[in-house]
């Protein structure tokens, strides 16, 4: 197992399972076998998102209740080493706790290279559960202050739980609205939130077709958010790439 990873953010809307789904491709398009949980009980997308809810039989509260083993409830989604492991709908009889979810990614730590958690937004219990298992956890931030003061709260909860290495993830950046003066910039977000930069996702309307066609963006070579998950995916991976730049808006 080279890492497992929580991607969180305190505040829903900044495109966290966006950011999941297409970091999870690029790294199992780099030659390893990724498993991507969906940790939001009752309010699961990413088997929308990639395609495959019409597979989904067994979820991870079968394989903590021990209905299944554990290889055999999670879904491939595509020839390229990536895999989902399903949230439950509902969470009657499961009564999660950090300690089952740490205890389900070991179930998992020798099958994956790595494991890329989908973490609810807010910071209640589900937050706890998702991260309690990780060594690296990403958090999704936006160029705008609620978004911002929220990541915040969630890195607090972070320190707190003791979580080892925390990087942030801007999303969204609008390069037209920064040089206006009209967006927060990318150094004020660093200095607010006092974490390493892992890297800056434009705003790409392309990122909503490849949603509607339940595909990573990271397929379309056009795609702006695509390259920027692409150097994202290769710094986890210990590559020295430089944030990219961003283009003006025609």
């Amino acid at each position: 197992m080279k890492r497992i990873i929580v991607i969180t953010s305190g505040k829903g809307g900044v495109g966290k399972t966006t950011c999941t789904v297409n970091i999870a491709a690029v790294l199992a398009q780099l030659g390893n076998r990724v498993l991507m949980i969906d940790g939001d009980i009752g309010l699961r997308n990413i088997d929308l998102t990639v395609g495959v809810q019409d597979d989904v039989v067994y979820d991870f509260g079968d394989v903590v209740m021990e209905n299944v083993e554990p290889q055999n409830a999670v879904i491939c989604c595509n020839g390229d080493g990536l895999y989902l492991l399903a949230a439950p709908q509902i969470n009657s009889n499961l009564n999660m706790t950090p300690l089952k979810m740490q205890a389900l990614c070991a179930q998992y730590a020798t099958m994956f290279d790595y494991i890329v958690i989908d973490c609810p937004a807010g910071i209640g219990n589900g937050f706890e559960n998702a991260v309690y298992a990780a060594d690296l956890a990403i958090v999704v931030t936006t160029p705008d202050m609620a978004a911002n003061r929220d990541a915040d709260r969630a890195i607090g909860m972070l320190e707190s739980m003791k979580i080892p290495n925390q990087m942030l993830l801007i999303n969204k950046v609008r390069g037209d609205l920064i040089r206006r003066k009209k967006s927060m910039n990318i150094d004020e977000i660093i200095d607010i939130l006092g974490i390493d930069a892992l890297g800056i996702v434009p705003e790409d309307e392309r990122v909503i077709y490849a949603a509607n066609k339940q595909k990573p963006v990271v397929l379309d070579k056009k795609s702006q958010a695509a390259k920027a998950f692409n150097n994202i995916a290769r710094r986890l991976q210990g590559e020295a790439v430089p944030l990219i730049k961003l283009k003006k808006r025609r």
